[in-house]
């Protein structure tokens, strides 16, 4: 049923009624990253929310509000125009950006004269995604600012709440559109003193915070705009353990697909609450049609008609990280259909779409209006972003990618699985901390659970690389290749060659990458790398001033400038650029390693030294890094760490000549060293 426009927003002319004049209501809305509703004291949990209960007060609280997908990107795409998934085509995190073609909610109302700005508080949320399209005041300098240890790019509530009000306050008298993205409930959680000590729960802390926070910008933003639009949403929940799914991602779930939606504005009934199911997708023609602005062929449809009546979500990630089955669901009055290796149907009761799926259900009918749904919305051709080794870190950091969306997928349901997938992510955090036998152990456990999926064979490649045994990583990255085509295992593979100095492996796996992706900045500044290895410092040269051209922002591409300044004898640009990318890229290795190419060539062998074994201690089975460090030492007589670290190399390729030859003149130093001494 519909609830009548009466109930919801008072009687009196629609505001379709003219268009927006100059002192059309302004417009905020606030997207609350990782907040899934039934948390909120305003739809009755646990964690206060005064600032939201007065605003349910004054407005509509859509109590069956839901997103169309568990990822940030996406879902404030999505929110951020009237579209759906597959309409917009930013399906996950990372995987594209929000292209120009798309209009959004901001590029509309600026044509109708509005102030806009957004405050954004996350990588994802970062104007490089697309999703800043139309504001004219851009506030997203998020690096370097974190409290967290392994969130690098993110920074506190009360820092965006102070940038809002400090910039509303200095602003035009326009009416304004301002979008304000707290990232705080996204894990960890650890909210500040003193809601870390009033909570117990450290997610309920982190809401109660944010919600504090969100009082104060409401506080000003009324005292500015009285008489104004205001929507308080989320772009996903939390699992928080629902079907067994720690954090979310990976499953559609009422803990991370239900979201608040509360929306405040001029005509509207105050205290209503609305039981309709809606989804993030109706906000953008609800704001819209409240403002007299056309808004045809989104796939939203204003709340005040009903809202979308049934909601579609997906979530490919488990396609794209771990090589099983993709979810799509269809959200109904009566439950969700959520199909995956197979359909299941999970009702809705007592205020929720359960968990468990109902087995006694026919399940025909549903299955049917899934694909009826599908049919009329064609998937859209993928749209791929080739990712900067910076970008792939945060994202990876996050837990939101891991790999590429295939249609090679082993018949694996990540319902079944969910608990085995943080293994995945722990592979990984254990190779950091040195503690490869456990990492080791824990992929043995995923390769028995997930037999020849991406989720297996990639940390096995991982853990063989850490165990320098690069050949055999190689074999089972080829293994991977084949069953799984994709520009990251390729690039993996590339990698592991030149870590054993065949760049004659690097270029073919580097082609192999770039039919795939052909933008890839971490393909073509390996192509320029290895050439400039192989002697072809005009070829490397040529392409490394053509890739940067193209993309004169990456940090990437600026090593493999670096590189050809370096290889020419402009050493005080190669200096700048090297120190600039190492600056960005702190933690790639191979910043780390030309940083010290272009120390030692300008006479600073101590720093070089230092750095290259740094890097050493970080990556022992890389044979390229052991070799350069090996050969440093050697050069300046430090004969007996030279020897040391250039031993294990001869077993590590025991067939190469040149490499045995290396670790025979270390050990002849050192012989000649120690006779010298004992005279």
């Amino acid at each position: 049923m519909i609830w009548p426009l009466a109930l919801l927003f008072g009687c009196g002319p629609t505001p379709e009624a003219k268009p927006a004049p100059l002192k059309a209501p302004s417009v905020l809305i606030i997207t609350l990253d990782t907040t899934r509703a039934d948390r909120l004291g305003v739809y009755g949990g646990p964690a206060p929310t005064p600032a939201y209960d007065r605003l349910a007060a004054q407005g509509v609280v859509f109590e069956r509000a839901y997103s169309s997908t568990p990822l940030t990107i996406p879902s404030h795409a999505t929110i951020l125009t009237g579209l759906g998934p597959l309409s917009h085509g930013v399906r996950e995190n990372g995987d594209a950006v929000l292209p120009d073609s798309v209009t959004t909610l901001a590029e509309r109302l600026s044509d109708q004269g509005y102030w806009t700005a957004a405050f954004t508080s996350a990588f994802p949320t970062r104007a490089r995604w697309g999703l800043t399209q139309g504001f004219g005041i851009v506030h997203d300098d998020v690096t370097g600012v974190s409290t967290r240890d392994d969130y690098g790019d993110c920074r506190r509530a009360e820092d965006v709440v102070n940038d809002t009000i400090t910039t509303l306050d200095g602003a035009a008298g326009k009416p304004a559109m301002v979008w304000v993205h707290l990232f705080d409930a996204h894990f960890p959680y650890e909210a500040p003193s003193p809601w870390s000590q009033e909570h117990a729960d450290p997610y309920n802390a982190e809401l109660a915070y944010a919600a504090a926070q969100v009082e104060r910008l409401i506080t000003r933003w009324d005292a500015l705009y009285p008489d104004s639009v205001v929507i308080i949403t989320a772009d996903h929940g939390e699992s928080l353990g629902d079907g067994g799914e720690p954090t979310h991602g990976l499953l559609l779930n009422d803990g991370t697909m239900r979201v608040p939606l509360i929306v405040r504005g001029p005509g509207i009934s105050a205290g209503t609450r609305s039981q309709e199911v809606v989804g993030l997708q109706d906000i953008t023609p609800t704001v819209l049609g409240m403002l007299g602005v056309p808004h045809e062929g989104l796939d939203g449809v204003d709340l005040r008609e009903g809202g979308s009546e049934e909601v579609y979500a997906e979530t490919l990630t488990a396609r794209s990280m771990l090589g099983i089955a993709a979810l799509r669901s269809l959200t109904a009055t009566e439950g969700r259909i959520t199909r995956g290796v197979d359909d299941r149907f999970t009702p809705f009761d007592d205020g929720r779409v359960t968990v468990e799926p109902d087995t006694d259900l026919a399940l025909a009918p549903w299955s049917a209006r899934l694909d009826a749904w599908l049919a009329a919305h064609p998937e859209p051709e993928r749209s791929t972003l080739s990712l900067d080794e910076e970008t792939e870190a945060a994202l990876a950091a996050l837990g939101y990618i891991g790999g590429e969306p295939t249609d090679t997928t082993a018949p694996i349901d990540p319902r079944d699985v969910v608990t085995l997938i943080p293994k995945v992510w722990q592979v990984r955090g254990m190779l950091r901390a040195g503690a490869v036998p456990q990492a080791l152990a824990v992929v043995e456990e995923l390769e028995r659970a997930l037999p020849g999926t991406w989720a297996a064979l990639r940390p096995r490649m991982e853990v063989l690389r850490a165990l320098g045994r690069p050949e055999e990583a190689i074999s089972v990255g080829v293994d991977l290749y084949r069953a799984m085509p994709s520009s990251i295992t390729a690039l993996d593979l590339a990698e592991l060659y030149e870590s054993m100095g065949d760049l004659t492996g690097v270029l073919d796996w580097v082609e192999e990458a770039l039919v795939l992706e052909p933008h890839s900045p971490r393909a073509r500044s390996l192509q320029v790398r290895a050439l400039l290895h192989l002697g072809d410092v005009e070829g490397g040269a040529e392409l490394a001033r053509r890739w940067w051209a193209e993309d004169p922002h990456n940090v990437e591409l600026a090593l493999s400038l670096a590189e050809v300044a370096l290889a020419e004898g402009r050493m005080e640009e190669a200096d700048a650029l090297s120190d600039h990318a190492l600056e960005q890229l702190p933690g790639s290795m191979w910043a780390r390693a030309l940083r010290a190419d272009v120390d030692w060539a300008l006479g600073r062998s101590d720093d070089a030294i230092v750095l290259m074994q740094d890097l050493l201690a970080d990556h022992r089975g890389d044979l390229r890094v052991r070799l350069r460090l090996g050969a440093m030492l050697l050069d300046v007589q430090r004969n007996a760490e030279a020897a040391r670290v250039l031993r294990p190399a001869a077993w590590m390729v025991p067939d190469d000549d040149e490499v045995l030859g290396l670790v025979a003149s270390a050990e002849e130093a050192l012989a000649l060293e120690r006779s010298r001494r004992s005279r």
